[in-house]
């Protein structure tokens, strides 16, 4: 008899659980499914051609399969500040930890750094930096991959993935960009302006001059690339 009423109280606490679940996915399916309405309403009043539709269908499919139901931006903002830096660092440090770039890097500018990100995302074969514009921001890959190409995409430099960034170089010298930087698959980014990495760097000199430094290798890497080929 206990063992059964045991086992009655098991089973009514996992039905629990699971009925939570239900509702909770169901939930996250209406705000997405709403969402959606509300784009396709928006694109076919535009009237946007049924291709550039499709695009859109997909990459928001990704980007919503990647956030949260919940309004995480007014809950920050409603946040004192000393626990949005804490909650900022939680969300943001897997993402600090790959990049090799960040490793000695002390805690206040880790602390800063985060609370100045931005996210993004893109598509596959979305141009994130074209050949010539100017760079008014840096990006580091959370997931997927970016390859970074020449002028006329013949030469491939690199293809840059989870815990690397690209854009450094436009950013950091305020010339044209002399790359194109193309999704391989569907990418999470952290986009950094220079107007943050300018004040981050203030306070943090040594952390400017490290990126400073990567920046002009990573540029003669590719000029040497460019004589070569």
């Amino acid at each position: 008899g206990l063992i059964m009423f045991a086992g009655a109280i098991f089973f009514a606490f996992m039905m629990s659980n699971v009925a939570e679940l239900v509702r909770e996915m169901d939930a996250s399916s209406t705000v997405v499914r709403k969402r959606m309405d509300s784009v396709n309403g928006y694109m076919r009043y535009r009237g946007f051609p049924d291709n550039l539709q499709t695009r859109i269908r997909k990459y928001y499919s990704f980007y919503w399969s990647r956030q949260s139901i919940f309004d995480e931006t007014a809950i920050m903002k409603n946040l004192p500040s000393h626990l949005r830096r804490e909650v900022s660092l939680c969300l943001h440090r897997e993402m600090i930890s790959k990049v090799p770039f960040f490793h000695d890097a002390d805690t206040s500018f880790i602390s800063s750094l985060v609370q100045a990100l931005a996210p993004l995302c893109a598509a596959p074969q979305d141009f994130i930096i074209t050949v010539g514009e100017t760079v008014f921001e840096m990006f580091f890959v959370d997931f997927g991959g970016v390859e970074v190409w020449n002028a006329d995409m013949t030469s491939l430099y690199r293809v840059t993935r989870s815990g690397g960034f690209f854009g450094e170089v436009g950013l950091l010298t305020r010339e044209p960009s002399t790359c194109n930087c193309r999704a391989i698959t569907y990418v999470e980014l952290w986009s950094l302006s220079r107007e943050n990495l300018e004040q981050l760097t203030q306070h943090a000199p040594k952390m400017g001059a490290k990126m400073q430094q990567v920046a002009r290798e990573r540029l003669a890497a590719e000029l040497s690339h460019e004589l070569t080929t």
